[in-house]
């Protein structure tokens, strides 16, 4: 959080209320700018100088020690960008918002990666403790999947339960970053989980970005719904976003030895991986098929990056 108030620009505002600094474009920069300085640099520096396009959306303040950081108000009034010219990979966005002194406050927008784990019939809700282990389990595993990556891409993983299916609308309204996942147990078959597909928007053929070749997602679903030796499906999201996946609980339960918790996880990461446009199973890790059940693994090198690349695919969809 960084909150600073400049000269001309700290009279009493109404609360949330930054047209004064939107109306300086040079001191809106320079405070960005200023702020990214001190907390991706670690230098407590003042802007020398700050020079914008002549329409004002894209300015470069310029600092002591031959520093620059291009500062970027196309997005503003949701937010503002900042990053040394030419170094994509230092890009930080930016929330803002005012105090009713006029003082300016950032703070670090970050891209949440949703994992919702959809229990329709309840096969979790009273396994409280087996429940919470598994999403923290799983939570911590993404997250720590290449973690100066994700930083510096500003991506988190969250791991949420619901008891329950969700409203058609919400079915149809999941957001690019959103990864649902269905925990499925006996009763449910083949008719459910097209049933499903269709209120989840998957359209009936799919591109896949790697391979540029088209797929039927029901089929694909189907076969592996039907399949003995499957512990669950995940559907890619080819060129769009939509994308679902479904656990086999019952299956997961008989097969797993010892840590069930652990099981559920890499059932799961595996299932999320295919909806990651991983469509290939791997040697080894998570994508590994049959996936191991009782030890902690993840993605190999050559599906972690892949998969990576895609939350960037995504992220794009939505911006």
């Amino acid at each position: 959080m960084y909150i600073r108030t400049r000269g001309g620009l700290g009279q009493p505002l109404g609360t949330g209320e930054c047209s004064r600094w939107e109306k300086s474009p040079e001191n809106f920069s320079q405070a960005i700018a200023e702020h990214y300085v001190s907390t991706e640099l670690k230098q407590q520096l003042k802007g020398e100088r700050v020079q914008c396009r002549p329409d004002s959306k894209v300015c470069e303040v310029t600092f002591p020690g031959a520093i620059t950081v291009g500062v970027s108000l196309v997005k503003v009034p949701e937010y503002v960008i900042a990053r040394p010219p030419g170094e994509a990979k230092a890009r930080r966005e930016y929330n803002y918002s005012c105090t009713p002194q006029g003082g300016l406050t950032l703070e670090r927008r970050w891209y949440i990666v949703r994992i919702i784990l959809i229990d329709p019939t309840g096969v979790f809700k009273k396994k409280d403790k087996l429940r919470k282990e598994f999403c923290a389990k799983l939570q911590d595993k993404f997250n720590k999947m290449n973690p100066r990556w994700l930083n510096l891409q500003s991506f988190r993983f969250r791991v949420g339960y619901r008891s329950g299916a969700p409203t058609r609308e919400e079915k149809a309204n999941f957001g690019t970053l959103d990864f649902p996942v269905y925990l499925l147990d006996t009763q449910h078959g083949p008719k459910t989980v097209r049933d499903l597909m269709k209120q989840h928007k998957v359209p009936k053929t799919i591109k896949i970005p790697t391979s540029g070749k088209e797929a039927d997602p029901y089929k694909l679903a189907e076969d592996g719904w039907k399949s003995r030796d499957t512990r669950g499906v995940g559907i890619p999201s080819g060129e769009g976003h939509a994308k679902v996946a479904f656990i086999k609980t019952h299956r997961v339960f008989a097969d797993a030895t010892a840590d069930l918790a652990q099981a559920f996880v890499n059932v799961t990461a595996h299932e999320i991986g295919h909806m990651g446009n991983l469509v290939r199973h791997s040697a080894s890790g998570v994508m590994r098929y049959p996936v191991l059940l009782n030890v902690d693994i993840d993605f190999s090198p050559g599906d972690e990056g892949p998969f990576l690349a895609d939350l960037r695919r995504l992220r794009g969809l939505r911006q």
